[in-house]
């Protein structure tokens, strides 16, 4: 299972393009891109994300590296924006989010060449993982180039050090090329299985909140919350790289505890964060105990879910000071739904 950390590693420079025409999952959406691409724009349909594609083209002097978009949209639909983006640019990496009724487009969506599908409702560990798929590709394309352009570099140098290594410019060029070819066919065989096998993703946890800035927040978090997370992130670390299938107690899960119990209790002294500090607490409580399953890779997905969830979570906390009232109450049941996932995972329940 991907964590957001690991995805984050692949996108943290990759400037995106999401085109939604329903405004409140475009702006959740948008909201949990935003802590992961270097930039994200946003347009309500086909056609204003053409022109927001356009526009960077001119503006860049390059495309975007990813492009998300919905099919069924108003003025200009998904599809007949994806055709319209390919002619500017053939190779421009594509996700489409469809519906389970939209079926009959996937087989269409596949022959003109799109990278991928996010399946509605969208699940946070499925959009992770199709993300991470997509984001690698385009990682390991980029990789690809560089070493393409080393080795002309390289090719260059020895041929100027040495004339007993020349050879002929057009050899050289189509040996290069031959190298190219090879690792793109690999990766585009790699990339085509993990296509087709996760069309239809199955969800495993639902999706993370995000929240939109808006009024200021007079409650503002003491100073060392902050490095009560770090600490919490620290343990999860721990017990990932030294946790055994065989352990029936581990002093680990008692550290972790203890520092989500610190972190409950930091709040826990305004009644706005009341609520979300119960329900640290309970997680507290819980994971204080050896994991209900047994086998390892089922302990995995349990380590990778806390992980993403106090990665994504200490960069929403930042977010508070920013936000109303009454939009951080929503903001903050939301979390304590995510708690709740976590506590039936860990107990093997889900």
């Amino acid at each position: 299972m991907i964590s957001a950390k690991e995805l984050y590693k692949n996108t943290k420079d990759l400037d995106l393009l999401l085109v939604e025409d329903d405004a409140q999952l475009r702006q959740q959406m948008g909201d949990m891109l935003n802590d992961l691409f270097h930039t994200v724009d946003l347009a309500e349909d086909g056609k204003a994300g053409l022109v927001k594609y356009e526009q960077k083209v001119i503006a860049d002097s390059k495309p975007y590296d990813l492009v998300i978009t919905d099919i069924n949209m108003p003025i200009m639909n998904g599809i007949e924006m994806i055709n319209a983006i390919y002619e500017i640019s053939p190779l421009e990496p594509i996700l489409v989010i469809s519906a389970h009724n939209e079926s009959d487009y996937l087989v269409e969506l596949l022959h003109i060449g799109v990278n991928g599908f996010l399946i509605k409702p969208l699940k946070h560990q499925a959009l992770i993982n199709t993300l991470y798929q997509v984001t690698q590709a385009i990682v390991n394309e980029r990789l690809v180039l560089s070493h393409y352009k080393k080795i002309e570099q390289l090719n260059a140098e020895l041929s100027l050090q040495s004339e007993r290594l020349k050879q002929s410019n057009d050899d050289l060029h189509d040996k290069n090329l031959a190298l190219e070819k090879s690792m793109r066919i690999i990766e585009g065989m790699h990339h085509k299985d993990q296509l087709y096998r996760n069309i239809n993703i199955p969800a495993t946890t639902p999706g993370l909140p995000s929240v939109k800035k808006e009024d200021a927040l007079t409650h503002q978090i003491e100073d060392d919350v902050p490095s009560l997370l770090e600490v919490i992130e620290e343990r999860i670390d721990e017990i990932t790289r030294a946790y055994e299938t065989d352990t029936t107690q581990d002093p680990s899960f008692v550290k972790l505890s203890d520092a989500v119990r610190m972190y409950a209790d930091s709040l826990s002294d305004k009644a706005l964060y009341t609520s979300l500090a119960n329900s640290l607490r309970e997680l507290s409580r819980v994971i204080g105990t050896h994991p209900k399953c047994t086998r390892a890779e089922e302990n995995r997905r349990i380590f990778n879910m806390l992980e993403s969830f106090f990665f994504i979570y200490n960069r929403w906390e930042k977010e508070w000071n920013t936000i109303d009232e009454e939009r951080f109450k929503a903001f903050s049941s939301s979390i304590s739904d995510e708690i709740g996932v976590l506590i039936e995972v860990w107990q093997c329940k889900s």
